[in-house]
């Protein structure tokens, strides 16, 4: 039953980075059994990221959280030889990521962005549902659920009983989950 944010409000629309100075809202690295949930999360590039680096990393859940103006609202990624085994995204409603275009899409804005990429980091045991992903997108968004890594990194991946939609007439975001090999 928290607030973060508002951590930074982007409003440039320029080429890349230089208006990028919105960090984290919460960022953890390798710490298992974490439960964040009730909360309002806004206006950061980050605003939920958990990290794994080491050893296996377990129980992680995100439920029923408001998060608006964010590039990211949710990431998690690992690096090394690590796993994730265990996290459930659960009712949440994220929205409204419009503001962090870029001319050069610098931001590729995502609603959940899973970047299990490095050699030897795997997740396992993941499950989004009941969540609500939408409002005015922008142009800028990869997928509102993007797994990102080998196909042999992920597995076990349960997505199901989530609206993905899209409020801007004019916008170019797809309404989609993207899975990249």
């Amino acid at each position: 039953n928290i607030e973060l944010g508002p951590s930074y409000i982007h409003t440039a629309r320029g080429a890349g980075l230089a208006d990028n100075n919105g960090t984290e809202g919460i960022l953890l690295t390798n710490v298992s059994n974490v439960n964040f949930h009730d909360s309002k999360c806004h206006d950061a590039v980050w605003c939920v990221v958990f990290v794994y680096s080491s050893g296996t990393i377990t129980n992680w859940n995100v439920a029923n959280n408001e998060m608006f103006n964010n590039s990211h609202m949710m990431a998690f990624g690992g690096a090394g030889s690590t796993t994730l085994n265990g996290a459930t995204i659960s009712g949440n409603y994220t929205h409204d990521m419009s503001n962090w275009d870029t001319t050069s899409d610098a931001n590729h804005a995502n609603a959940i962005h899973s970047y299990g990429v490095a050699a030897g980091s795997t997740q396992t045991n993941l499950t989004i549902n009941n969540n609500i992903f939408g409002g005015h997108m922008g142009a800028d968004v990869t997928a509102q659920i993007y797994i990102e890594g080998n196909s042999s990194a992920a597995t076990n991946i349960n997505i199901f009983n989530n609206l993905l939609y899209n409020s801007d007439s004019t916008s170019t975001a797809p309404e989609r989950l993207l899975f990249q090999n």
